[in-house]
């Protein structure tokens, strides 16, 4: 882009700052987007002891989202 050191320095921060308020959202690409565009879907994981799990939506009525063990970062 460009970017001074102190540029870039200050567009991380801002960056990470979004990301923390979750006004925005990184993806497994590494790109930035709106959180309120990007489709997604809030909740809760269950872990299994076997290592895989579930997603559990907030909403009623939506289904659960199972997730594999090597598709998160838990233990």
């Amino acid at each position: 882009m460009g970017l001074s050191k102190p540029e870039s320095r200050a567009l991380k921060r801002l960056l990470r700052e979004m990301l923390n308020d979750g006004e925005i959202v990184l993806n497994r690409k590494g790109m930035y987007g709106p959180a309120e565009e990007m489709n997604l879907v809030t909740g809760y994981f269950e872990a299994h002891r076997d290592g895989y799990g579930f997603v559990v939506p907030e909403k009623p009525g939506e289904r659960d989202f199972f997730i594999r063990p090597r598709q998160h970062k838990g233990p």
